[in-house]
């Protein structure tokens, strides 16, 4: 966890002593709340930056999808072989395979309200590239043989076929179960495992650098989305964290609930960031007596080895 806390005792006045622990109090608060502003900021750029906005940003390989059309589908040939019927706009599109061999098409498209160009990604499986190259090499031939052969009652029902569909959301693997495996950092670096048994799943985290700096984090979670770009689940979370930052010392033990959130950002998974609120169960020290609830949260790596 960021392990970011405030005291709110406020000392006696009058003495130099006073005036000293004042002082060192007030830096305390200041760093604490640095900490704090920098936690929120992320967290609230997280939840306004939606995994959709960065999946809208993957690039990946060109792929040609057929020698008639080349890497790019413009707006004659989308008319031509009935391609995309459902993209109002249409300006062109580009078949690309991303880094974890996943296939989008990205298309570019004219705004009918705004009037601007935006671009959009949807992914294919190959049984749809497999149905878009039929459509682009091999049916026109295969009308032009039945013009040839006067069949005009198998070419009506070729002609009239449904336009080819592109679109396919990501798989839904909230009931899916894996292992997970990876890096987040609190006070200091902790190695996680995990793992997930359909929509409920247990992590642990920690490390040991001393007495004076060691953490454990045991989390339960439920998930309320999962899919292959990103992960949105609910966490109870049990922790012991002892250490150290330029405000105070920290030997405490807590238990609160955390959001959390596995991202991917341009075809790379694994992103994670959480936070939440905790209420301190043991305080060894002493300075959080006047903090019953701290905010609390940890960001890092953590790779999902979902089922394929």
């Amino acid at each position: 966890m960021f392990a970011i806390y405030f005291r709110s005792y406020k000392p006696r006045l009058g003495t130099i002593s006073d005036i000293l622990t004042l002082n060192d109090h007030k830096k305390r608060k200041e760093a604490m709340f640095g900490k704090y502003l920098l936690s929120l900021s992320l967290f609230i750029g997280i939840l306004f930056f939606s995994p959709n906005q960065l999946y809208a940003q993957e690039e990946g390989e060109i792929i040609i999808i057929s020698e008639h059309v080349g890497k790019e589908i413009d707006k004659e040939e989308r008319e031509e072989y009935e391609l995309f019927p459902n993209i109002k706009g249409f300006q062109s599109a580009v078949l690309l395979k991303l880094p974890d061999n996943r296939y989008v098409f990205r298309i570019t498209y004219l705004d009918e309200q705004t009037g601007e160009l935006k671009i959009e990604l949807k992914q294919v499986s190959q049984e749809s590239i497999n149905n878009i190259r039929y459509q682009i090499d091999i049916k026109p031939r295969e009308i032009f043989k039945k013009i040839e052969a006067g069949k005009p009652q198998d070419l009506k029902k070729d002609v009239y076929d449904e336009p080819v569909m592109v679109e396919e959301k990501p798989r839904d693997l909230k009931h899916a179960s894996y292992p997970e495996l990876g890096v987040v950092c609190s006070m200091i670096m902790n190695p996680a495992l995990g793992y997930w048994f359909g929509p409920v799943g247990v992590r642990v985290a920690g490390m040991y650098l001393g007495d004076d700096h060691n953490e454990f984090h045991l989390n339960l979670g439920y998930k309320f989305s999962d899919n292959e770009n990103t992960q949105q689940s609910i966490n109870l979370l049990s922790e012991r964290i002892v250490g150290s930052d330029p405000g105070a010392d920290y030997h405490y033990t807590c238990l609160g609930v955390a959001y959390g959130l596995n991202f991917s950002i341009k075809g790379y998974r694994g992103f994670f960031i959480e936070m939440g609120m905790a209420k301190v169960l043991h305080d060894n020290l002493g300075n959080l007596k006047n903090d019953p609830f701290v905010p609390c949260g940890t960001f890092g790596y953590i790779y999902r080895f979902t089922p394929k």
